[in-house]
């Protein structure tokens, strides 16, 4: 009799190490390998056909929207011009020289005509500044027909002296406050644009 039961318990225990075995085999069947990682020059060549990201708004480096009248920035890129159109600017002033690198004022000008906005060129170097050029610019943008006005430079600095000249003699701001409405633009521009900005605001003053 005991050797009966003593059977039984071994024809038991066989079986159910047998059905452990088959169940921790269906279960490496069923893992997936994990996936080797991708060589190194085959992730940059990945990230190598991904486009690139546009510049900023509109495709404009650190395009910056003051109010419904007027925006700035920097440069534009290839597109920034009918973009500009579609988001219902009706001028675009460029204060960058021809002599500038990337400054391609012959492309800009056919940008303007392809998307029917208006463009006004107004090189300004900041280390020879000339005061004509900013008095073009206000007769720009306080006329209402040229409104609403885009004005760049290569990266905002001479767009936001500009603008900042402009608050103070047509809207009444203090100079303290003009110039700091444009932080991200101004806050790299040289003294010697600034000292220019400061007499001209104080030669125009009324």
């Amino acid at each position: 009799m005991i050797t009966l039961q003593f059977s039984r318990a071994i024809l038991f225990l066989t079986i159910l190490t047998a059905a452990g075995a088959a169940s921790q085999a269906l279960a490496t069947a069923g893992q997936q390998p994990p996936a080797s990682p991708q060589p190194i020059a085959t992730q940059q060549a990945a990230a190598a056909q991904k486009p690139a990201p546009a510049p900023g708004r509109h495709g404009v480096r650190n395009f910056t929207s003051v109010d419904s009248t007027f925006a700035c920035g920097g440069a534009l890129s290839e597109g920034s011009m009918a973009a500009l159109k579609e988001a219902g600017f009706v001028t675009v002033v460029n204060l960058r020289a021809a002599t500038e690198d990337g400054a391609n004022i012959d492309a800009e000008i056919e940008a303007a005509k392809s998307a029917g906005i208006r463009y006004a060129h107004l090189p300004f170097v900041s280390g020879s500044p000339d005061a004509a050029k900013v008095d073009e610019f206000l007769k720009t943008v306080t006329d209402p027909a040229s409104q609403p006005v885009f004005l760049h430079c290569a990266s905002g600095g001479r767009a936001s002296m500009f603008w900042a000249i402009k608050r103070v003699l047509v809207d009444g701001w203090t100079v303290e406050k003009a110039m700091a409405e444009l932080p991200d633009l101004s806050k790299n521009v040289g003294e010697a644009l600034k000292t220019f900005t400061l007499e001209y605001i104080k030669s125009h003053r009324m």
